[in-house]
């Protein structure tokens, strides 16, 4: 699998359906992901692990394409025909698999890779109970939890790896992880997308949208405020518009969503009979956006105390 146009096509296509897929599935997992945190329940956790398999699949074979691809563009590679050269465009389609892969990592409960540990969980409730699920998760065996049940739960040929006090500490790990792909973020808002045209049908290779994993990945639970903050500049420092977002209205959203986290409203959710931290209690859970006029919208923010309560949240206006 050679870094060719159509192979480029289909692994944007493929990346783009896996990082929404993965939203998609952490908003219906909502409920359990509560009961994991309320009450410590490790066979809560495992079938979450299980809802993840396919789409662990899918990634595994997304980062061995990707891998494939940088490797073609950055060496000569006959799948580029007679010339033998990486286009520009190529190379910009790859930049942008690497930040999309980069954006899905963290939503996964366990690592997806067999040479990288995945330390923690990074849902924002997961991430704010030291003493109850987040200590299953530090617990318990890397990479297949669902072998401790049954074998059969699990695919095959997994080397088992114990947690050592050596292991780096997870918020570092993470605040790594996210530097990486912010700087990886700010090469690519560098360097804008050409609007030439191909000179043949088949040359054409679609550019994906960077906006949409900055905004994602802004409000993954164990990102840092300073490089949310990060996110916030980066989306004004380099205006562009992708489809259906502008990133004045990104970076408007992102720094409303940050000053609802940080207020000091304090929420009734109670994790071991005790209430968490303020900071967990306005975390975001969602927000619906109504666009009202132009550089103006009406936003519906609902935290994770909201939601649990069963409350509506909050209303706010946003302009940009």
């Amino acid at each position: 699998m050679g870094a060719t146009p159509a192979n480029l096509s289909h692994a944007g296509r493929a990346i783009k359906s896996l990082l929404y897929g993965l939203m998609a599935l952490s908003q219906r997992d909502a409920g359990d992901v509560a009961r994991l945190v309320l009450h410590a329940e490790q066979s809560v956790l495992v079938t979450l692990i299980r809802r993840q398999q396919p789409y662990i699949r899918a990634y595994k074979e997304l980062s061995t394409a990707i891998d494939t691809f940088v490797l073609d563009t950055f060496t000569e590679c006959t799948c580029f025909g007679s010339n033998a050269t990486p286009t520009s465009s190529q190379k910009k389609a790859v930049d942008r698999l690497r930040m999309y892969h980069a954006t899905c990592f963290p939503l996964f409960l366990e690592s997806p890779t067999d040479h990288m540990l995945s330390l923690d969980t990074y849902h924002p409730l997961l991430a704010a109970s030291k003493g109850s699920a987040r200590g299953l998760v530090y617990q318990r065996r890397r990479g297949p939890i669902l072998h401790q049940d049954d074998p059969s739960n699990s695919p095959p040929n997994v080397q088992y790896t114990q947690f050592t006090d050596t292991v780096a500490d997870p918020e570092e790990a993470l605040a790594i992880h996210f530097e990486q792909a912010l700087t990886l973020a700010e090469f690519i808002l560098q360097d804008p997308i050409s609007r030439t045209r191909s000179d043949t049908a088949s040359d054409f290779i679609p550019i994906l949208p960077a906006i949409t994993p900055l905004l994602i990945m802004a409000h993954i639970s164990g990102i840092t405020t300073e490089l949310r903050r990060r996110v916030i500049d980066l989306l004004r420092r380099y205006p562009q518009q992708e489809v259906f977002l502008e990133s004045g209205f990104a970076a408007a959203l992102c720094e409303l969503i940050l000053g609802v986290e940080a207020s000091d409203r304090h929420g009734t959710l109670e994790i071991n009979g005790a209430a968490p931290e303020t900071v967990l209690s306005n975390k975001v859970y969602g927000a619906g956006v109504t666009f009202t006029k132009a550089n103006r919208a009406r936003v519906s923010i609902q935290t994770w105390d909201d939601w649990l309560a069963k409350r509506p949240g909050r209303e706010e206006t946003l302009t940009w």
